[in-house]
């Protein structure tokens, strides 16, 4: 929250007023197109190598396997990232045969207690 709010006092901009399913942001996560520029130009398929906790290696990796649409799927995406054996050898698996898809394996926390609700 503190740098949020750090990013609104620099900017002007209220976060409140951002949408959380533009798709100009979403596209980042499908192509480089809408930078302007070629995969082969920045050395990666999706442009979102600048964006924190997206640009490694492994969750981009992560992104292409599962190619997310929504502001949700990112979300699952970024809590399967953490952890031993969250994505490897788990959640991967169980998307990849069909078990379950973003929508519903466990990506955090939250997701045990909802299942078990």
């Amino acid at each position: 929250p503190t740098m949020i709010r750090k990013l609104q006092d620099l900017s002007g901009i209220d976060p409140n007023d951002i949408p959380m399913d533009d798709p100009d942001v979403m596209d980042l996560f499908s192509g480089t197109d809408i930078l302007g520029v070629t995969p082969e130009q920045i050395g990666t398929s999706t442009g979102m190598l600048g964006i924190p906790e997206f640009g490694t290696n492994f969750v981009r990796g992560m992104v292409d396997e599962t190619h997310p649409t929504t502001f949700a799927e990112l979300l699952q995406l970024s809590g399967l990232s953490h952890g031993t054996d969250v994505w490897l050898g788990n959640a991967q698996d169980l998307i990849k045969t069909g078990i379950a898809d973003l929508s519903t394996v466990i990506g955090c926390r939250d997701d045990i207690m909802v299942y078990l609700m």
